[in-house]
C-alpha cells in the first residue's frame, strides 16, 4: 500500500509545532556529502531519513570516530542527480551508537 504523503504531512503539522513540518523518507535516499570543500570530493555516504523545506535529518557511518560539528559547511550531492550539490550547514549532530551519528541539516544558499 502507497503511503499518502499529503495525509501524512497534515499529521505531522497536527503533532508538531515546527514551522517547516517534516515528512519521513520509508526507505531513505542515499546521499554523498563532504565537509567545508567546495570542489566535492565524497568523504561520507549517507542516507536522508527525513526532510522538510528548511533541512533534512541525515544518518551516517563515520569510521574514523570524528565528531561532526555543528556548524560545519556540508555539500551534498544524491547520486542520481549527480549535476546538483546542495550546500548546506549542520544544525545539530546526535551519537546514535558506536560511530554511527544523525545529524540536521539546514539548505543554504
Amino acid at each position: 500500500m502507497e503511503p499518502n504523503l499529503e495525509l501524512n504531512l497534515t499529521e505531522k503539522q497536527n503533532n508538531e509545532s515546527r514551522r517547516y513540518p517534516r515528512v519521513d523518507v520509508d526507505s531513505g535516499t542515499l546521499i554523498e556529502f563532504s565537509l567545508q570543500n567546495e570542489d566535492f570530493q565524497p568523504l561520507y555516504k549517507a542516507f536522508i531519513i527525513d526532510y522538510s523545506l528548511r533541512g533534512c535529518g541525515i544518518i551516517t557511518v563515520n569510521k574514523s570516530e570524528e565528531i561532526f560539528k555543528e556548524n560545519d559547511l556540508c555539500y551534498v550531492k544524491v547520486p542520481e542527480e549527480s549535476h546538483v550539490t546542495l550546500k548546506t550547514k549542520i544544525i545539530w549532530v546526535k551519537k546514535i551508537e558506536n560511530k554511527v551519528f544523525r545529524l540536521g541539516l539546514e539548505y543554504i544558499d
